[in-house]
């Protein structure tokens, strides 16, 4: 005998009748839990986004390994180049920037504080 369609909905699930009896339809994960079956999975986090560090015998790095080399992510190194409060940088040709190792040392020496007051005075 196939099943009749009740029209009736309860919370937004629809009743089912076989034969007389009448079952709810249950989600997937409602089932699962009914069964003791835990969904133990961790919900998705995704990795920082930070660059790998830079190869210990070069003195040019691409924009990649300098935000590796400062700990920071290449946007934010990409950010400070446009509004000019990063580190100085090379431009080879007309699209190749690279970082030099002395002056993101310089750069990090420079922006070493004792308290929070000497940014206020300092405007930076």
């Amino acid at each position: 005998m196939s099943p009749r369609f009740n029209t009736a909905i309860k919370r937004k699930k629809r009743v089912v009748s076989f034969a007389g009896k009448s079952e709810q339809r249950v989600s997937v994960r409602a089932r699962r839990a009914q069964a003791g079956i835990a969904n133990n999975k961790p919900p998705y986090k995704p990795p920082p986004r930070r660059a790998k560090p830079p190869p210990a015998n070069t003195d040019l790095f691409t924009t990649q390994e300098a935000a590796g080399y400062l700990n920071c992510s290449p946007q934010t190194l990409d950010k400070m180049r446009r509004t000019g409060t990063g580190p100085p940088y090379v431009l080879i040709g007309d699209d190749l920037i690279r970082y030099q190792r002395a002056e993101l040392d310089r750069y990090t020496a420079s922006r070493v504080r004792t308290n929070t007051a000497q940014q206020a005075k300092e405007g930076i």
